[in-house]
């Protein structure tokens, strides 16, 4: 098509499609209230990258259609259609089309509800990797007798192939059956999952086969006395996953017994990760808490393992909640300490294996005791949240990996309240990994006891004594670790609060102290005219690796206020210093990091925000943010935003945005937007884009 008929098209496609929702709002007000509903998207984008001409027409339709053929039997059906063209004067044509049907049936019985659903996903990629289909059906029976033990079964069967290139595109199945029960017998709460999953990657000849079990205890709160409590749970769990490949080639082997770790920071090279257990609970269905979400454009999220102690690692598998977008990459880096962080040497390769809904990023095998990968780019589904973390080293001889684990945890708690102002706690924890193999079985005991006194209403004393001891089996050392902290809570005034806080942590191994941390804290918080917020906070730390002879000292000060200056004027300034100081290094690390915001309601439609960050290390970076919005009438709103990031020798970065939208009708939407980029310092391009569309439901 020419290149005038596409600039042309695209208010001929949003005239018809308006016409065509009015049709439809008037006929699906006809069928009544719970016959269809639908919606329509069209974005028109015509653009200018490096000097090449770009023009695409994105369409998405869907309708869905839902009634109750009996007093308990409800269906619903739906269909979804989009179609993605894109032209330019140098390359040929791309398009995507899909199209996606789906069914559900829904049937309520006063004992247990039954449902069943159905979905096919065609898209044809012809100008990319041809047509690849997505088939998918489920059903599921959960009993509703309150009196009875509540049974779930569910079973899910997902297919993905490409049909033109049978053999060398995709070809997937993927087949799960769960089943649970949960009962509560005079307040003890009783539950038991068992998990059979199947998948089986026919083009790299694959097949991995799964069961977990997983059996909780919950005790009710127990009182012997009218000043003490006691609390107790136990869980069990099981899982073991045998991959195989059918022919010649290796399997990965899955390391048994990391700690997941996790920080969201944009500094991956130096900083520490926290401790993310639910990022290792075996569990790659649902998202781990507190959530992480890697969809849409932010990145720095650095999701890690603490291997336990130095092992050959060869690959780390990201599990998702749901299919994530390819197009988002990964960085690996290790570290000795978890402090001090080297990219991992060579390219990462990165796939995502819709099969099992995981990123695979393998690298060339790297020896330390933590590893990390960290997101780069952009995410193409909008929201992703990570369920489990796994770290694997390559096998040069085996075609057949099996990964058995699991561990009984008991966890128990007795709380003493000595008085009104003096209350003391005893936490224990057990926990055993009998179904490792024996070099890797773990068995942990941990005890907290802790104290907490109320000297007066202004001053709070807290204190904690915590000691853990681990064995990881016979070839191992075993490790014990103390932590002993201390804080206190100072509000002298009501406008004034104090705190600070002293803690220490030292690990053994075999009796041999080979790690010690200390550190020391103050901030401080205050009002000192009303809407204005003051905070301070000064932090010292020492870290020391006995068998590694390394030593790191840190420094943190903060300085932070806001406030309304005016009614309409809110201002926020901060300051940060950080200073490392490594015994193997011969510099000393400063950080300065000076930020300033402002939120400005002009008038009571006019609404401007800005916000300007300067880092200074081994370079100066500096990123500027500005916004004015303004809604000019109550269905007519305009905007702009201009980011400017000036990243010292890596190159400077320009992003300037206007949008207008204006809402025709209670469902309907017209948009305008014009952009403009240029990251040609950066080693990215220039581009200029001017994009409409429609947005409306019925």
């Amino acid at each position: 098509m020419p290149t005038d008929d596409v600039t042309r098209r695209p208010c001929h496609t949003i005239a018809g499609a308006v016409i065509v929702l009015l049709a439809a709002a008037t006929t699906a007000r006809g069928l009544g209230p719970e016959s269809v509903r639908g919606h329509l998207d069209l974005t028109v984008v015509q653009s200018e990258v490096d000097g090449v001409r770009r023009n695409t027409l994105r369409q998405e339709y869907t309708a869905n259609w839902s009634r109750n053929l009996l007093p308990n039997i409800r269906t619903r059906a739906a269909l979804r259609y989009t179609k993605f063209d894109l032209r330019d004067n140098q390359t040929p044509d791309v398009s995507r089309e899909e199209i996606q049907p789906s069914g559900e049936l829904v049937w309520r019985h006063p004992q247990w509800t039954f449902s069943s659903s159905a979905r096919r996903r065609d898209a044809d990629l012809s100008t990319l990797a041809g047509r690849q289909i997505n088939d998918s059906w489920a059903f599921s029976l959960i009993t509703r007798d309150l009196d009875l033990p509540r049974v779930t079964l569910r079973y899910d069967d997902n297919h993905i192939f490409d049909r033109d290139v049978p053999g060398t595109g995709r070809d997937t199945r993927d087949k799960r059956f769960q089943a649970g029960l949960d009962h509560t017998v005079r307040s003890h709460a009783v539950s038991y999952n068992f998990t059979r999953r199947e998948t089986d990657n026919i083009v790299s000849e694959v097949m991995s086969e799964e069961y977990g079990h997983l059996f909780q205890w919950r005790a009710p709160t127990y009182r012997p006395a009218s000043r003490v409590t006691l609390t107790s749970n136990y869980t069990m769990s099981y899982r073991q996953q045998t991959d195989r490949r059918m022919t010649e080639g290796t399997i990965p082997t899955i390391l048994n017994g990391p700690v997941g770790l996790y920080a969201e920071d944009s500094s991956p090279d130096l900083g520490p990760l926290t401790a993310f257990a639910s990022l290792t609970d075996l569990n790659t269905s649902d998202p781990a808490e507190p959530s992480i979400d890697i969809g849409g454009a932010p990145g720095n999220h650095n999701l890690g393992l603490d291997l336990r102690f130095e092992r050959a690692v060869s690959a780390v598998y990201i599990y998702t909640d749901r299919p994530s977008g390819v197009q988002r990459a990964w960085n690996v880096y290790v570290s000795d300490d978890n402090a001090t962080w080297d990219r991992a040497e060579g390219f990462p390769r990165v796939e995502f294996n819709p099969g099992v809904n995981r990123y695979e990023v393998t690298f060339p095998t790297a020896t330390a005791r933590y590893v990390k990968v960290v997101d780069v780019g952009v995410n193409e589904v909008e929201q992703v949240f990570v369920t489990e973390l796994e770290a694997l080293q390559v096998s040069s001889e085996e075609r057949s990996a099996t990964r058995e684990g699991g561990a009984h945890i008991v966890d128990g708690r007795v709380t003493y309240a000595i008085s009104d102002d003096w209350s003391s706690t005893l936490d224990v924890s057990y926990e055993n990994e009998p179904f490792a193999v024996a070099e890797n079985r773990r068995e942990r005991t941990d005890y907290t006891a802790g104290a907490r006194y109320r000297q007066n209403g202004m001053l709070l004393h807290t204190a904690r004594w915590q000691q853990g001891f681990e064995s990881l089996g016979p070839d191992t050392e075993d490790r014990k670790s103390s932590t002993a902290a201390y804080g206190a809570i100072l509000e002298p005034l009501e406008t004034l609060r104090l705190t600070g806080a002293l803690s220490g942590r030292w690990e053994y191994l075999e009796g041999r102290k080979s790690d010690e941390t200390k550190s020391a804290v103050v901030r401080a918080l205050g009002t000192p005219i009303t809407g204005v917020h003051l905070s301070s906070e000064v932090s010292r730390s020492r870290t020391v690796q006995f068998d590694a002879g390394r030593r790191q000292d840190a420094w943190n000060y903060q300085v932070s206020a806001d406030g309304a200056v005016a009614r309409p004027l809110t201002v926020g300034m901060t300051y940060s210093q950080q200073r490392a100081d490594v015994s193997t290094e011969t510099e000393l690390r400063v950080r300065h990091r000076y930020g300033v915001d402002f939120n400005y309601r002009l008038t009571g439609t006019v609404y401007l925000r800005g916000s300007y960050i300067q880092t200074r290390d081994l370079r100066r970076d500096s990123v500027q943010d500005y916004l004015v919005s303004w809604n000019t009438t109550p269905k007519l709103t305009m905007s702009a935003v201009a980011s400017l990031d000036n990243a010292g020798n890596r190159g400077r970065t320009r992003r300037y945005n206007a949008n207008i939208t204006f809402d025709a009708t209670s469902n309907s939407t017209l948009y305008w937007s014009f952009s403009q980029s240029d990251l040609t310092e950066a080693g990215g391009s220039e581009t200029n884009s001017f994009q409409s569309g429609l947005r409306a439901s019925f």
